[in-house]
Order: structure tokens, then C-alpha cells, then sequence
């Protein structure tokens, strides 16, 4: 400690041309001691303020330290970082870029990338664009091994193993901070959302760290906001839209805080998206949310809204069912059976009728879309313990695949159209 203090006496001798002098003053293994990273950062403020021109070496070698190992020195971390702001304010405008560029990567130990994640996000006030940037770069990595896991064969059975560790301990990790993340950084949740989460299929793990999020009334409400804008707007490619509505229609069936009348709504609103699409999967898509959110809301539904207009000879089941999507026939038949049997047992309409009083107006198609089978918010059982209060219990039993003439033409082999 008193060589660095008497260096620190000489740092006006220093120049940037003294590349590996500098070099080596950055990469000085130190022990995790307060004492000790005051006089080191005292040491890099006094090169700052010989010459500007070291602010981003000083820094990387700063964030660098950012590691589990030393938690202790976090706090002195936090002053130095503000103490460098303070003296070169335009300072702050290189930390997200110097943040991006020290994240662990992927093959770093998992508990590397949550500790550097977490000082950021606790010093969200310091610097606020390098906590949006947390929040991202942990969905991020979340959506890596949750892409990853989904890939993964026999053949690379060891990778697996570790990815599905790290995705156990990175989830743990989302769900430690999520609920508690702070009002300034809930717009970068929404923004990691629509760059990571909704560009990734069959997503298992991470939009549970979403779940979790909304544990309040009026969050459900805002996630749904953010869902429903996104499957509206046009402007957006199919593939991408296809998945918002699969969030969207998940979401609102599974969640236990979204108000009735706002359910009703969505439904009511993904009729009028129906009415005016043109992408026959992205219609299927529509009409099994509509499908799933009823299995699981009905009761609900009829106890706290007027659902009458729903099941009406004009309404939009009507218009979906004889659709020639054929969703009785291309939307997943577990969803679809159950549906014909919660309409029939509570007398709401009779699906099977309603088709075969249409259905010679026009020729029904048949189609493969995987993703009506795709329940984002199905929680895995190994995190089912930590949200059981925010989702559906699923009570209704599975009916039995029929066997009639009448719904046997509902399930024929079909091309693949899918997204």
C-alpha cells in the first residue's frame, strides 16, 4: 500500500505513451481490502486528473473488479465511481459501453455474471443507462440458455447438464431482484422483452421472471398494455407477432392478478385484430388464445362479467369457429376438447353445431401451427412453488380424444404452414 501511495505522488510524470507502466497500473492484482482499494483508487483519480486520456483504462479497470470475490471493496467501488464523475462528468457517457465490454461471457461461472449484474442494478442512481443495460444483459443470457436447453441432444449431454444448471441459477437470480426492480428501470424489462424474449421460441423458463414481475394488479395491467400493442401493430414480422400473441393469450389465462373485465377485454380485442387478418396462422393463433383463455377463466368470467355477448349467433366465437382457418381442427385438440366441453357443460354454444351449420360455405383448410401447442407461462415444477400464487391451478380434467364421425375430420394430417 505504500509503494502505490508514494506512486500516486508521481503520476503528472506519467504519460499515455507509457503504455505498459499504464498497462500494468490497471491490472494490479490486489487483495479484496477496503483500505487497500481506497489508496488504489486514489491512485487512478490522480492519473485522471494528470490526463483525461486515462478516464477509460481507469475505469475498465475498475469494472473489472466487479467479481464475487470482491464484495467487500463493492462500496468503495461505488464512491470512486461516483468521485470520477465528478471529476469528468462526461465520465458517464463511456460507462455503458465500458459495462458491455466487461459482462462475463457466456462461459465465465454463472455467479460471475449475477454479481457484476447485481452492483449495477443496486447502483441503478449512479449511473441509470448501465442498470437499463443490466436489466437487458441478464434477459439476455437468461433467453442464451433458455434457447440453448431447448437445442440441446444426447449428443452434447454434458453441455446440457450446464446449461440447464445455469438457467436454474440464472432464473433464481431474475426472480431475486425482479418483483423489487425500481419504477426508472421497468421500461428496459419491456425493451429486453420485445429484443430477446419475443425474437426466441419455445421460451420454458424466462417468461416466468416476467409472471413474477406483475405480482401486482397493476402490473398485469401494464404487461398486458405492452403485449396486446405489440400483436396490433402490423409493422412488426408475423414470426415475432405469432409469439406475442402466444404471451399475450398465456398470460392472461394463466395469471391470477389480471381483472375479469380486463380479460374480457383482451378477448373482445384479439375479435377485432381477427376480423381484419389476413395471415391464416396468425388467425389459428388468435382463436386458441381465445380458446385457452376461456378454458381457464370461464368461471371467472361468467361470476364477474357479462359474457353473453361472446357466444351470440354475430359474436366472435361464431366468426372464428366457421372461419376457414378451421381452428376446431388445426388449434391444438387438448385446448379444443376441452373447450367443446366447457361450452357444452355450461350451455354457452354448441362449437360442433355451429360448424356443421356452416360448413358448406366454404372450404376449411388444414394446417400445421406448432406454436397453438406453446404455453409460455406453463411454469416448469422446479419453480412452480415460487409463483403458485400468481397463476391458473388447472382443475379440469383432459376429455377424452372422441371418436365420432362428427369430430374426427377436426384432426386430419395436414401440410406444415407454420411460421
Amino acid at each position: 500500500m505504500t509503494w502505490i501511495q508514494s506512486l500516486t505522488q508521481c503520476t503528472t510524470l506519467i504519460q499515455p505513451s507509457h503504455t505498459e507502466l499504464v498497462n500494468a497500473l490497471y491490472s494490479i492484482k490486489l487483495p479484496p481490502s477496503q483500505p487497500i482499494y481506497e489508496v488504489y483508487g486514489t491512485l487512478l483519480l490522480h492519473l485522471v486528473t494528470a490526463n483525461t486520456a486515462h478516464v477509460q483504462g481507469a475505469l475498465n479497470s475498475l469494472f473489472l473488479r466487479i467479481i464475487p470475490d470482491n464484495e467487500a471493496i463493492f462500496p468503495v467501488l461505488v464512491t470512486l465511481f461516483q468521485k470520477f464523475i465528478g471529476l469528468v462528468p462526461l465520465s458517464s457517457r463511456i460507462f455503458p459501453q465500458i459495462f458491455t465490454k466487461c459482462i462475463p461471457t457466456r462461459w465465465r461461472p454463472i455467479n460471475e455474471f449475477c454479481t457484476y449484474i447485481l452492483f449495477f442494478l443496486k447502483a441503478v442512481r449512479l449511473v441509470p443507462e448501465v442498470a437499463g443495460l443490466a436489466v437487458l444483459a441478464s434477459i439476455d443470457r437468461a433467453v442464451l440458455y433458455d434457447s440453448e436447453l431447448q437445442k440441446s441432444t444426447e449428443l452434447f449431454a454434458m453441455e446440457e447438464n450446464d446449461t440447464a444448471s445455469s438457467l436454474d441459477s440464472i432464473i433464481s437470480f431474475l426472480l431475486g431482484w425482479i418483483k423489487d426492480i425500481p419504477l426508472e428501470l421497468e421500461q428496459s424489462l419491456f425493451i429486453a422483452f420485445d429484443a430477446y424474449v419475443a425474437r426466441a421460441n419455445y421460451l420454458t423458463h424466462v417468461p416466468i421472471a416476467y409472471l413474477t414481475y406483475c405480482y401486482t394488479e397493476e402490473r398485469c395491467c401494464k404487461f398486458v398494455r405492452f403485449l396486446i400493442e405489440n400483436v396490433q401493430n402490423h409493422n412488426i414480422n408475423d414470426s415475432y407477432r405469432a409469439l406475442y400473441i402466444c404471451h399475450l393469450g398465456g398470460f392472461v389465462a394463466d395469471s391470477t392478478l389480471l381483472p375479469a373485465a380486463i380479460t374480457l377485454d383482451v378477448i373482445n380485442q384479439i375479435g377485432e385484430i381477427f376480423k381484419i387478418e389476413n395471415n391464416v396462422v396468425i388467425k389459428l393463433l388468435l382463436c386458441q388464445q381465445v380458446f385457452r383463455i376461456i378454458n381457464n377463466k370461464i368461471i371467472e368470467l361468467q361470476t364477474r362479467t357479462d359474457i353473453s355477448g361472446l357466444f351470440g349467433q354475430q359474436s366472435i366465437l361464431v366468426h372464428m369457429i366457421i372461419d376457414q382457418c378451421n381452428p376446431l381442427g388445426n388449434c391444438s385438440q387438448k385446448t379444443v376438447r376441452e373447450f367443446v366441453n366447457i361450452c357444452k357443460e355450461k350451455q354457452l354454444i354448441d362449437p360442433q353445431q355451429v360448424l356443421a351449420q356452416h360448413a358448406l360455405l366454404s372450404e376449411p383448410q388444414f394446417i400445421s401451427c406448432p406454436l397453438c401447442s406453446y404455453d409460455p407461462y406453463d411454469v416448469p415444477s422446479t419453480f412452480r412453488e415460487s409463483v403458485k400464487n400468481l397463476i391458473v391451478e388447472r382443475h379440469i380434467d383432459e376429455v377424452q380424444p372422441t371418436t365420432s364421425k362428427e369430430e374426427s375430420s377436426w384432426q386430419q394430417n395436414s401440410w406444415d404452414f407454420s411460421l
